[in-house]
């Protein structure tokens, strides 16, 4: 079964951090509305082409910043579903030949030292000698493509 010493706990925000992140989010609102007045209010358009974009991308970027806001407003941590499926991955890496051996056989180590659970496969376009009886020493999973077309 999977053991690993690096899963990382996912910790629901604490009643101090959702009133900072709300507290946040209101301090935005209030200075996005003062800017929106001042924007509107006070700032004089010189070419009213280059105004109307420029006035098009400011509503499209404060629009886009309020739709985040809204979503971390009430931000909250999804629960784990319920499962007894274990769940599996392969790796797979690939050699050429004229690739150096020291290169693949540290990376086909690097997958197997991997601490989840997973096959490994190795393919190999050369068919090489020397790659396939490491495979079979180290229960990775050694394919060659026979036809290449």
């Amino acid at each position: 079964m999977y053991k690993s010493q690096s899963i990382i706990k996912i910790k629901s925000a604490s009643l101090l951090e959702t009133i900072q992140i709300r507290g946040l989010i209101l301090i935005g609102l209030a200075v996005m509305t003062l800017f929106i007045w001042y924007f509107f209010g006070f700032v004089q358009a010189g070419d009213p082409v280059l105004y109307g974009f420029l006035t098009f991308a400011l509503v499209f970027k404060l629009y886009r910043t309020l739709y985040e806001w809204y979503h971390y407003y009430n931000l909250k941590t999804p629960l784990k579903p319920e499962t007894t499926k274990s769940y599996t991955v392969d790796m797979l890496t690939t050699f050429c030949k004229g690739e150096p051996y020291e290169m693949i056989i540290n990376t086909l180590k690097a997958i197997k030292a991997v601490d989840y659970p997973h096959e490994t496969h190795l393919c190999d376009e050369a068919d090489d000698a020397y790659l396939k009886a490491f495979c079979d020493e180290n229960g990775i999973h050694h394919i060659t493509r026979t036809n290449k077309t």
